[in-house]
């Protein structure tokens, strides 16, 4: 009956809401905030491009279902606090109290939601979640370090398996910032890639020129 129905619509949106949490505080231990990456692409391997202007909260809005982005938006325009953090206040990551605000909010709108609105909210619901939990995935598989104000980021994910049995591809992406008051260039490049053991598996020896064939010149 509609009870029956009303009730389990009910308990479906306090688990997700219980599962959401549990996720920030995974990814946001120690006062950890969590950098939204791009999952690389195995499509885009041997690309390199130019971002200008990028803040989290852009990030953000890309990655979040479009009704739920749009909801968010609106929010922000209506109230006297915003939902969205200035992009200032994030250039690092979210913290936990900015992802729970979010949060909470779509949880909001999965509750208020009326009977024929409910099932997109309760989908919507889910897809945060699911990005909540590729977002954990990809802060364990990522790096930062920031060497003279220029800051290089790495994330790599696991593609698939080799189907002749020789191993397994991963792919990943390089991102660096200029976040120093100079205009720096990339001339070359150097890194290597450890198994779990520690052991090299694979590099880039030192010197080697640019990167995918460019060196490009990056402004504070």
């Amino acid at each position: 009956g509609w009870s029956s129905a009303g009730m389990t619509r009910k308990l479906v949106v306090r688990t997700l809401y219980r599962s959401m949490l549990k996720e920030i505080r995974g990814l946001t231990m120690n006062e950890t905030k969590l950098y939204l990456h791009e999952k690389p692409q195995l499509s885009r391997w041997g690309h390199g491009q130019f971002v200008y202007n990028s803040s989290q909260v852009d990030a953000l809005l890309k990655m979040l279902p479009p009704r739920v982005c749009t909801h968010a938006v609106e929010w922000s325009m209506t109230k006297r606090q915003e939902l969205l953090p200035p992009p200032e206040q994030c250039m690092d990551g979210f913290n936990r109290a900015q992802l729970c605000r979010i949060t909470r909010e779509v949880f909001k709108r999965s509750k208020e939601a009326e009977d024929d609105k409910a099932v997109e909210a309760e989908d919507d619901a889910f897809a945060v979640l699911k990005l909540l939990t590729e977002q954990r995935q990809l802060q364990l598989s990522s790096s930062t370090c920031v060497t003279k104000g220029v800051r290089v980021r790495a994330v790599a994910v696991w593609v698939r398996k080799d189907m002749k049995g020789r191993g397994y591809f991963f792919c990943y992406r390089i991102t660096i910032d200029n976040e120093s008051e100079q205009t720096v260039q990339l001339i070359g490049r150097q890194w290597e890639i450890l198994d779990e053991n520690g052991a090299i598996s694979g590099s880039v020896p030192k010197g080697t020129h640019g990167v995918v064939g460019l060196t490009p010149v990056l402004k504070p």
